[in-house]
């Protein structure tokens, strides 16, 4: 009976073990270049779903991850006996890997960073697809529409302000919604509109005996103009002439001012006689 050797066993099974650390190494080689640049941001809303490992990404890259997670008062805030709505902040710190053959030192990085973040940089909780889980997406809003949040410590990391997640502008949107109906006084709303019913039922009701009384109106009004209408000719015909007088008159006087004041001088007197 052939013996087993167990010396080649152990030497495949060891050579195998190398190549397997080999393997490993070789994946991760690319690792050994970038040193992680810490951020961090705080969010006022839930972040269920996200959790330390979690992917950051810019505009869909992943560029990190999500290095710890905690609440803001826990670390930043000695007074434990204060509570307020800063005190409800989520506190989350990133770890951005950076090139080191790009040789970039941190004062560089942050000053490109102060630079997006003016131009709109946030950070905004994503979720992925239905699996309940999250990660941080960067990405550029209207700084206007969305400034930061309020603190009142000194980050130990360059801080990024964060956005609302999609899900919370919609729930605070119809939240909105649903306070500014609570402020509509639906009763008075609905008796004014009954009363408005009636009275344009009134109106509708009237409403033949106002035409009746208008074509009365425009009847009696054209049979008086048909009986003064020799009148109205007459007077038209006299004002025409008296118009005409007035003219002539104003021509005559252009001619001879002195007419007007003293009449047509006498006639001239003949010296023979």
């Amino acid at each position: 009976m052939k013996k087993t050797n167990y010396f080649n066993i152990g030497l495949f099974v060891l050579i195998g073990i190398t190549l397997f650390v080999l393997a490993i190494i070789a994946l991760n080689a690319s690792n050994w270049f970038k040193q992680p640049f810490f951020i961090e941001t705080y969010f006022n809303e839930s972040i269920s779903g996200l959790e330390v490992g979690s992917p950051v990404k810019y505009r869909g890259v992943t560029i990190g991850k999500v290095a710890k997670i905690g609440f803001a008062k826990d670390i930043y805030d000695d007074d434990a006996s204060r509570f307020d709505k800063v005190d409800q902040y989520i506190y989350v710190k990133m770890a951005i890997a950076v090139d080191e053959s790009h040789h970039l030192a941190n004062h560089v990085i942050v000053k490109t960073l102060q630079q997006a973040v003016a131009h709109g940089l946030r950070v905004k909780i994503t979720s992925q697809g239905f699996t309940g889980s999250a990660y941080l997406d960067l990405d550029y809003f209207n700084p206007k529409h969305n400034p930061s949040l309020k603190i009142d410590w000194v980050p130990e990391y360059y801080y990024i302000p964060s956005v609302a997640s999609t899900f919370t502008q919609i729930s605070d949107r119809i939240e909105k919604v649903f306070r500014e109906l609570n402020t509509i006084d639906f009763t008075s709303l609905f008796t004014n509109f009954n009363a408005l019913v009636k009275d344009t039922d009134t109106v509708a009701k009237s409403l033949p005996n106002t035409i009746n009384l208008v074509n009365q109106t425009v009847g009696r009004t054209n049979a008086l103009l048909s009986d003064q209408q020799q009148h109205i000719e007459s007077t038209l015909e006299n004002m025409a002439a008296l118009s005409r007088n007035l003219r002539a008159v104003s021509e005559n006087a252009k001619q001879y001012p002195s007419h007007i004041l003293f009449g047509k001088a006498p006639p001239h007197l003949d010296p023979r006689r």
